[in-house]
């Protein structure tokens, strides 16, 4: 089925750069949706709340305020509109 690649930036710096992701969870204004390998294209608004990037290994709980993510062929960009606004 293939993986994501998930990279996160701010407007300062890149915070997370990750291959190998094999869903990852974001926080949107319905709620959240979940995306997984093969997923259609889009761009959506994040809203409050935590991004979970689960890889084969582990999973990761991410708080956010803000940003914008971008999902194109199993690469995904999330750009917080905040700086310094994730914790990992």
């Amino acid at each position: 089925m293939g993986n994501l690649t998930v990279k996160i930036i701010s407007q300062e710096n890149n915070i997370l750069n990750i291959n190998n992701v094999l869903c990852i969870s974001l926080p949107v204004k319905i709620g959240s949706i979940t995306i997984l390998p093969k997923h259609v294209n889009l761009i959506t608004k994040l809203y409050n709340g935590k991004i979970l990037l689960r890889t084969l290994n582990d999973i990761q709980h991410i708080n956010i305020y803000s940003g914008i993510a971008n999902v194109y062929h199993n690469k995904i960009w999330i750009l917080l509109l905040n700086k310094n606004q994730a914790e990992l």
